[in-house]
This record gives structure tokens, C-alpha cells and sequence, in this order.
């Protein structure tokens, strides 16, 4: 099973080795300002020697000051020192990676006990059956010789002259005491308390309950030990996440860390069979993603592992390991570990041993070691260590998928939406100012929406946002109840052509303004005019897709691509102006892609009145979906620019081998091309002369052409093609491989 979710340790997490001496230092050199961080308050030392103090917000350790010289470096607000005996000064500091150190706290003195005493050491749980060895520090006096003696459950141990304490074999887990008393004065003593731990017996009434649940929750956390590469590996540092998982018939809900360290919510809905992600619409409501595996292929919720992977399960799989003290899987099932932490936490994790918590009642939970894993934190190798208590039944409680609330002053926003929505007509000019590595520039277009035509006039701008046509048009015209076709004008020919033809609801060529107000938590009064603007949350932007509609892929991406971030050093969110009249009058965005950036600028105008420009007559002979190769031409050889049919290219190199039309799921795409190509076989990496066919297909709103990849991959299926190792589908000696290429949808065609 292949998690979507790939565990990263984030610098915020990382303790950077800085060097210092006091709480201000070894901060320089770094590059500007930076924020300090509080010093440490309420520091106070308990009688056993425990340093402790209040947590620093954003604070990644700590240091500890004794006597004025830095003792350690701790990762949690404690630290045990090594003596009670003699005074000493104490005061902590705390650091973190892009902070200033903090101030020195308050130092404070400890008085030194001065008189004997004896502290014992060891380890809070002992299995039954098993010893343990704890130690006597002995201070104040020169006689360090110890009794030792067991002061409460001598029933259940026995302790050595050396301190070695005996546990025998118990039905529960008891708790003991252990005393070290001086030899010279048995009034002064130490002593320790600890477990020691019953071998509970995994019952098959146990795992058939477990199994028998359709509702579970795991509550738990990760264990990240992360080591140095090459050479001789060592310890680097450790690091604890906490996680999640609960399911039902219907949801799976997980939570996790995101690449900042925020933590967040994942939800997965068991749409007819199918894993589906979901997501929060524009219209405030759930919306479902297909979840697919490497190979586009949809994949179902039992593969996803979204259910109870518990069943089935029997005494023959575990084997009780004396060092974990926990029964582990041993059975045969190859997956079933996998399958048992998928279902249980959203994280990647190879599990290379599975094992049961247990309790006299049943099972309470589970724990997982994974293999080693490059991925966690570049240049470390991790291990992991997954720890997961158990809900069952009623006792797990699903949280509902989070919408935002309406809230008052949303009100004028709520009806504006729904008036554009209404609009039988309106313009809109499109300003797009661009920065990228050439510097800035100012394009766009004017719009004029009716109902049955869009009709674009590209214009430039200059620096004031005056425009000017350049003289190019183009557009979408309905050409009948159920098609539109886009056009453009031929300068050539002098008259209008269409360029696609596309199958739906003429309404889809235009801005749908299908979004919620709720996703606009502030707006700003204009005192003089009486518009609101309202300003979208930031994790909502995408928003402004919906509020106009281009031509093509490229236009799309800069409202799919947008983001409330900063703008050479200032917050600009995506926000939309609403009128008196209740109309929405402009918008504006932020959007970045790859080496450009830029702001995008809406103005609306002209409601109910708008008309197409003077003299403008958009009439030109009607295209329709294209049903078979040889409707499709290309220029394929030579420099000629002379166009053949795509069907004599088939033909020549197949060899009269049918390939299906892909348009029949495709539809008229923005751009189709067919070209040689030397293809990279996959079994052996050898070039072999192949066949490229480009199409141009849309993005789907997840930034991802996926849908497009899993129509072709159907129809081959459907066609009686078979998918191999290789991701290749292969029929009587022809292979084809649809295949992202960074948004470009190619299908490489070749013989066997």
C-alpha cells in the first residue's frame, strides 16, 4: 500500500549545534535580527535533585548553568544534577534555531544537604521472572557501604547484597520498593519504587474482539531516532510525533505534522468502494478527490487499507518476545504489518515488527518498528518506533469534516455572489502584472459576456492600466444545447474560425462565481463610496478560479496558483469588492509560478447591459467533437509545414495494428501533436523508434491531469489492453504508455 504522506522533520525541528557561552551569545554571523527568545521563568530545583522550569514558547533546548559554567544541554525543561551534597548556583537559558538565546534566568543557590545520604537508581519496570540491578549513591560521609532490602512487595522480589533485584512470575502488575540504607545507620536510606510487569496471555477471544470492530482509533506517537551517513554512523538526535487514525464504514481521519510542524487533519470517504480524499470546496462543503496509485489507477478502500486489517488474526501469528515482552506477528501474510500501521497512522512506514499491548482484558494497543528510512530528513538515516493505544466501538468519535461558519457582515457578500451568479450579461477586464527574471510586464484582455457568446479582446496596458487592443479576438460561442466551440479571428482569411469544440452547458465557458462568503473573515468599509472588500482566509485563495474563465491551460493556472503570500515583503490576500448595488465590482490576487510571479486585477462591470463590441460579428462554420484518427492532421515530417492525416502516420508505422482514438474520451483538446521519438525502453533501457502523441488537456483542480490519464488508461482496458510491469499497456505486439511529463500529457506508442 502506498501512503501519500511522507514524514518530514522540518528545520523549526532541528537543534542547530550552536556554539555558546551565556544566553545572548554564538548568535552572530547569521544574517540580520533576530527575534529572542523569553528566558526561562519559575526555575526552582525539587529535593531529589530535578532542575525544572516553565516551557519557552518556540524553544528547541535548553542549557543549564551551574555554578556559571554551562553543565548540558537538554532537549525538555528538566535536568537532574549529579550532586545534592555541596552548594551550588543554578540558572537556565533556551535556544532555538533562527532565535536569539534568551536572557540568563534568575540564578538561584542550592544549599548542600551536607548531611549523609543515599539515593538509589534503576529501572521502573522489571519483567516477571527477570532481575534488575539498581544502585546506591551514597553523599556526606565516607562509609558508603549499603543494606539492601525490599520494605514493600517482598512477596513479589528479592534483592541481592549488590542490588540485583529478583522478580518473580505475576499474575498483574505489582509495584515494589526497593531500600539502600547506609550500613553504619539504617535511619539514613534510599529507596525506589517500580513495576514489575506480568506476561499477559494473548487469548484468541481477544484478537477475535479486535477483529470484530468496524469502528477503531489509534492515539499515539512516532519515535524518530536519526543517525549520521558514511563512515561510521552515530547518534545524531531523536524526535517524537504525535499521530493518528480513526475509521469507519464510511471515513477514515487521521491526523499529522505538515512540512512546517502544524499539526493537521486528513480525511478519507469511502465513496462507492473507492478511497476518495476530501477536500473543502468553494462552496464550503465536502468535495471528493479519487485517490490513485503510481499508475493513475483508482484505487478501492480495502486496498487503501482504510478499514479493520485486524481480522482473521490467530494465536499461531504471534510469538511472545521476552526482550519487547510482547507478543509479535510471526504469521505468514507478507502484507499484513503494512496493512495493520496503514490503517492505524498516515505517515510512510516499512514495519519490520508488529506488536500487541496488552491487558488482562483484552488488547489496548499496538507498537511497530520500521526498517531504516533515507526519506524522514535528508543526509540522516531514521528509525522509527510507532506506539498507538486503542478505541473500540462506541467509544470513537469521528470529528466531522470542518466547514467555515457564516458570520454577520458576510450578509452583502452572500447576495452579491448570488446576483453575478444570475447575470445574463456583464464585461470583464483581465490585467495581469507579471514579474519574472525579464522584469515586469502589464497584459491581459477585455471580456464581453452574453448569452450565447465570450468574446475576448486582447489588450496591453501600461503603467497607469490604460489598455489598448492590440487587434487579436477570440472567444467561446454556443452552437447548440448541449456545445460551444472556442474561435479565434484569422487574419489571414479575414474571418472568424473555431479552434475546439467542446460538450457541455454553455455556462461552463463562463466564470461560475461558485464560491461561499464564509471563506471571508475580514472586510474593509470604503467610508466615501459604501463598498465592502472582503479578504479571503488564506488557505482558500483558489477561489478566484471561479471568477473568470480564458482560453486555454495558461490563463487557469494563475487563479489555481494563488496565494496569500508576501509580496516583496507585504501580505497581499485575495480579496473582492462588493458595490452598493450588489454587484461584485473587482478582485485581486497574488500568484506565483515557478519564475514568475505576479498580481492578477478583475474589474466587473456593464450587468445586464453588456453587448458585443460595434461591428462585431462572430460567425463562422461550427466544429464538433472528432470521432476517429483521420479527422486529425499533423505536420509530421519535413519543413514544409505540410499537414497529412494522422491516420496515414498510424498506418506507416503500425503496420495496420489498431490503435484506439483517444479523442472519444479526451474530447477536441486544446492542442494535439504526433511526432518520431526515440523512447527509452523500460525493461532495458534501450532506445527503441516510437510514436508521440501531445495532447493539451485541461488541469483538473487539484493541479494534476489525472482524470485525463485514467480515461485513456479505461479505454485501453476496455480495448482488450493489458497493463505490465512497466506501467505499459500491451495488445498483439503494441505497446502504449500514457504518462504525465510535468503537466504535458504524452502517449508514447511503440511495436514489442
Amino acid at each position: 500500500m502506498k501512503k501519500f504522506l511522507a514524514l518530514l522533520i522540518t528545520a523549526a525541528l532541528v537543534f542547530a549545534a550552536i556554539s555558546c557561552t551565556g544566553g545572548n551569545s554564538g548568535n552572530s554571523g547569521n544574517g540580520g535580527e533576530k527575534e529572542p527568545l523569553e528566558a526561562p521563568s519559575a526555575v526552582a530545583i525539587t529535593d531529589d535533585g530535578l532542575i525544572i522550569w516553565n516551557e519557552v514558547e518556540n524553544a528547541t533546548s535548553y542549557v543549564v548553568v551551574i555554578n556559571g559554567a554551562e553543565a548540558d544541554e537538554v532537549n525538555v525543561p528538566m535536568y537532574r544534577v549529579d550532586s545534592l551534597v555541596y552548594d551550588f548556583t543554578y540558572a537556565v537559558y533556551a535556544k532555538a534555531e533562527g532565535y536569539e538565546n534568551s536572557p540568563l534566568s534568575e540564578t538561584k543557590t542550592f544549599k548542600g544537604l551536607g548531611e549523609p545520604g543515599v539515593s538509589v537508581t534503576g529501572p521502573d519496570t522489571v519483567k516477571g521472572g527477570f532481575t534488575g540491578t539498581f544502585t546506591a549513591a551514597v553523599a556526606g560521609t565516607k562509609d558508603t557501604a549499603v543494606v539492601w532490602s525490599i520494605v514493600s512487595g517482598d512477596e513479589f522480589a528479592t534483592v541481592s547484597p549488590d542490588g540485583v533485584v529478583t522478580a518473580k512470575t505475576v499474575e498483574d502488575d505489582v509495584t515494589v520498593t526497593v531500600r539502600a540504607a547506609l550500613a553504619s545507620d539504617s535511619s539514613v536510606y534510599g529507596e525506589r519504587t517500580f513495576t514489575i510487569l506480568s506476561r499477559k496471555q494473548l487469548t484468541q477471544q481477544m484478537l477475535d474482539e479486535l477483529g470484530g470492530y468496524d469502528t477503531l482509533e489509534f492515539v499515539g506517537w512516532l519515535d524518530i531516532d536519526l543517525y549520521t551517513l558514511g563512515g561510521e554512523s552515530t547518534f545524531y538526535r531523536s524526535e517524537t510525533v504525535t499521530t493518528g487514525a480513526a475509521f469507519n464504514a464510511e471515513y477514515w481521519y487521521a491526523t499529522y505534522q505538515d512540512a512546517a510542524g502544524i499539526p493537521r487533519d486528513l480525511y478519507y470517504k469511502n465513496v462507492d468502494g473507492i478511497a476518495n480524499q476530501v477536500i473543502l470546496s468553494y462552496m464550503n462543503t465536502e468535495e471528493y478527490i479519487p485517490y490513485t496509485d503510481d499508475e493513475n489507477r483508482l484505487v478501492t478502500w480495502e486496498e487503501a487499507g482504510y478499514y479493520n486489517n485486524y481480522t482473521g488474526l490467530t494465536l499461531a501469528d504471534f510469538t511472545f518476545n521476552e526482550d519487547t515482552w510482547q507478543y509479535e506477528y510471526s504469521g505468514s501474510d507478507p502484507t499484513f504489518m503494512e496493512r495493520a500501521v496503514s490503517c492505524a497512522m498516515p505517515y510512510s512506514f516499512a514495519p519490520v515488527t508488529f506488536g500487541l499491548v496488552l491487558s488482562k482484558s483484552g488488547i489496548d494497543g499496538i507498537t511497530a518498528a520500521s526498517d531504516v528510512d533515507y526519506s524522514v530528513q535528508s543526509g540522516y538515516a531514521a528509525y522509527q518506533r510507532l506506539t498507538m493505544s486503542i478505541n473500540k466501538g462506541d467509544e470513537v468519535v469521528i470529528p466531522d469534516f470542518p466547514t467555515y461558519n457564516f458570520l454577520q457582515g458576510q450578509e452583502p457578500l452572500r447576495d452579491a455572489i448570488e446576483n453575478m451568479r444570475s447575470l445574463s450579461s456583464y464585461t470583464v477586464t483581465f490585467s495581469n502584472i507579471m514579474n519574472s527574471i525579464s522584469g515586469n510586464s502589464y497584459s491581459g484582455y477585455k471580456e464581453y459576456v452574453t448569452e450565447d457568446v465570450c468574446h475576448f479582446e486582447e489588450v496591453v496596458f501600461d503603467g497607469d492600466f490604460n489598455y489598448t487592443p492590440t487587434g487579436y479576438t477570440y472567444g467561446y460561442k454556443k452552437t447548440g444545447d448541449n456545445g460551444y466551440n472556442s474561435y479565434f479571428y484569422d487574419e489571414e482569411s479575414a474571418k472568424y474560425e473555431a479552434s475546439r469544440h467542446f460538450t457541455g452547458d454553455f455556462a461552463e465557458a463562463k466564470a461560475s462565481f461558485a464560491f461561499a462568503p464564509e471563506y471571508f473573515l475580514t472586510r474593509y468599509e470604503d467610508p466615501d463610496t459604501g463598498e465592502y472588500t472582503y479578504y479571503a482566509a488564506e488557505d482558500m485563495t483558489g477561489f478566484v478560479s471561479t471568477l473568470y474563465k480564458g482560453v486555454g491551460n495558461d490563463i487557469a493556472l494563475y487563479g489555481l496558483f494563488s496565494y496569500a503570500t508576501a509580496l516583496n515583503g507585504t501580505s497581499y490576500p485575495a480579496n473582492v469588492t462588493v458595490s452598493p448595488e450588489g454587484y461584485i465590482t473587482s478582485a485581486s490576487f497574488y500568484y506565483t509560478l515557478s519564475v514568475m510571479q505576479g498580481v492578477i486585477l478583475l474589474e466587473f462591470g456593464d450587468f445586464n447591459t453588456a453587448t458585443l463590441p460595434e461591428g462585431t460579428d462572430v460567425t463562422f462554420e461550427t466544429r464538433e467533437d472528432p470521432t476517429e484518427w483521420s479527422q486529425l492532421t499533423t505536420v509530421y515530417r519535413g519543413d514544409d509545414e505540410t499537414e497529412v492525416s494522422v491516420s496515414s502516420v498510424l498506418d506507416e508505422y503500425l503496420g495496420g495494428k489498431e490503435l484506439p482514438f483517444f479523442g472519444s474520451v479526451l474530447g477536441d483538446t486544446f492542442g494535439f501533436g504526433i511526432y518520431p521519438y526515440l523512447y527509452n525502453m523500460r525493461n532495458n533501457g534501450r532506445a527503441k523508434y516510437a510514436l508521440l502523441l501531445y495532447y493539451d488537456v485541461p488541469l483538473d483542480d487539484d493541479y494534476t491531469i489525472n482524470s485525463s490519464l485514467r480515461k485513456v488508461r479505461e479505454l485501453l482496458v476496455e480495448a482488450g489492453f493489458t497493463l505490465n510491469q512497466y506501467g505499459e499497456y500491451e495488445k498483439d505486439g503494441l505497446c502504449v504508455l500514457p504518462y504525465d511529463s510535468d503537466l504535458d500529457f504524452n502517449i508514447y506508442v511503440f511495436l514489442a
